[in-house]
């Protein structure tokens, strides 16, 4: 199941990254970049692409509070994210991680949530846009943030 449900989300990937080459968004050497960038593992203190600015963290050890961090969290949404239109504040999307991005600069964090600390959810710099939760698995509102990046022009 779990292989059937990857290969899913892989040809999800393929099919936006097309779409976006399609709209002009990404050129093909850009395409080959994010598929990298997807394909990385990323983890302290080694080296990333570098398109988006900030600090992978771990996920501070709470007495009551489970790392890896799976389940559902909702979010704080601010700075006008184009992924969030038309999604409520307070909105529930699932996650399942025990690392996540600091971002340098605040203004490219559109959405957060609480677990332990403050956690950038996602972050948007033109037209790179990531996100710490998986919207894939998050219902109705994951597929409406996936909706929304279709439409990024």
């Amino acid at each position: 199941m779990e292989k059937e449900a990857n290969e899913v989300m892989y040809k999800m990937a393929e099919l936006m990254l097309k779409k976006m080459q399609e709209n002009g968004l990404i050129n093909e050497e850009e395409c080959r970049k994010i598929r990298q960038l997807n394909m990385e593992t990323f983890s302290p203190g080694v080296d990333g692409l570098g398109i988006l600015k900030g600090k992978i963290m771990r996920i501070p050890k709470h007495a009551d509070m489970k790392i890896p961090h799976m389940g559902w969290n909702s979010l704080h949404l601010q700075n006008n994210g184009r992924l969030f239109e038309n999604i409520d504040e307070g909105a529930y999307v699932y996650f399942v991680h025990s690392y996540y991005l600091k971002a340098e600069d605040e203004s490219i964090v559109k959405a957060t949530t609480e677990y332990g600390t403050t956690i950038h959810a996602s972050v948007e710099s033109d037209n790179v846009f990531a996100c710490q939760f998986h919207p894939e698995k998050s219902s109705s509102i994951g597929l409406g943030i996936l909706e929304n990046f279709t439409k990024v022009k």
